[in-house]
Formats: C-alpha cells, structure tokens, sequence
C-alpha cells in the first residue's frame, strides 16, 4: 500500500510540476496578457530559424523570426507594444518598441514601422526536444491585441549522434542478462531434479 501511495503522490507532483512550468511561461511573457479583441488583425509572426521539427546542432542556433503589423492596423494607429521569446518555458528575451525599432535590419519609416526584425542566439539548451514560443502584442485606446506562435525543434551534439548510431549497447546488455537468469534457472532446476 505505501507504494502505491507514494507513487500516486510521486505522479501528482510531476503533473503539477508541468502545469506550473506552462503556467510561468505565459505569465512572465507577458504579466498583462489580456483575451483579444477580434476587432482588429493579429500580429504576423513569421520564424526563419529553427523551422518545426528541425534538428539542429545545439551550439549553432539562432532565432530569426519577423513580426508584422496587419493592414488593419495601419489606418487605426495600432502600434507594437511588446514581442518577447520562451523556451521550453523560460523567458529569454523581452523588447519593447523602442528596442525593436534598433533591431529591425531592414530600411522602414521611423515614425510607424510596419515590421520589426529580431536575431537571438539560443545558448545553454539540452539535447533532446525543445519549444519555441514567440508572443506579439499592440494596442490602441487600452485595447490589446496580440498573438503567439509555437515551434518544436530538436538539438543533438555529434557525440550524441555517433552515440545513437553506434552499436545497440543496450540491447546487448539486456540479452545478455536474460541469458544469464534464464541459465541460472535451468540450472537450479535440473540440479533439484537430479536429486
């Protein structure tokens, strides 16, 4: 019975622990996030790097991702409020439009930038899978509109690829160790047997 207890509290801990990791993400994105309004047009959020699903080399990659004004917004003054980025549901990077006017690389009018340009280097990252999420927010007269978008890439180091590519260590070990325990059991059989 205590095992079965305390791997059902075990399980509800991890559960709540993935819940409030997703939880954070959001809430330090943007601690202001309000439902949208569907009166007006949505940021555009177009990502050049890392592409969904894509395996890249751990220490290589870069973020490059756009963030567009919509039409709509450009005959009622709507202007960019926030952009920020989160992996795997910690907050890297936050800019306001002051900032972002700075990081566009393309030429744009100064007044009313219709897109902001951003580059990131993505460090300290696992091997294994990962999630991008890009969230873009503007706003008029105290109304908020804003959007998100998510990525799902994967990082590896060559040794974890050699590694992966290698022969199946793992597989060897547990036949080996099903030969061992199936022969020592036929051993111990067939020597009760004889006596």
């Amino acid at each position: 019975m205590k095992k079965s207890a305390i791997a059902a509290i075990s399980l509800m801990l991890l559960c709540l622990t993935v819940v409030i990791r997703q939880i954070a993400c959001y809430a330090n994105a943007n601690p202001n996030w309000r439902p949208w309004e569907n009166a007006l047009g949505q940021p555009i959020i177009t990502v050049f790097s890392p592409v969904e699903n894509q395996s890249c080399f751990s220490s290589e990659i870069t973020l490059n991702f756009t963030v567009a004004k919509p039409a709509d917004w450009l005959d009622s003054n709507v202007q960019m409020k926030y952009v920020a980025y989160c992996v795997d549901g910690f907050v890297d990077g936050v800019s306001d439009e002051n900032e972002t006017i700075v990081a566009v690389q393309e030429p744009m009018d100064d007044e009313n930038p219709t897109s902001f340009s951003f580059s990131f280097n993505l460090t300290g990252l696992k091997d294994g899978p990962h999630w991008l999420d890009i969230y873009a927010e503007g706003g008029v007269s105290g109304l908020t509109i804003g959007t998100t978008k998510r990525v799902n890439f994967t990082t590896y180091t060559p040794e974890t690829e050699a590694q992966s590519e290698s022969f199946p260590a793992s597989l060897v070990t547990a036949s080996v160790i099903i030969v061992a325990f199936v022969s020592a059991g036929l051993l111990i059989y067939f020597k009760k047997r004889k006596n």
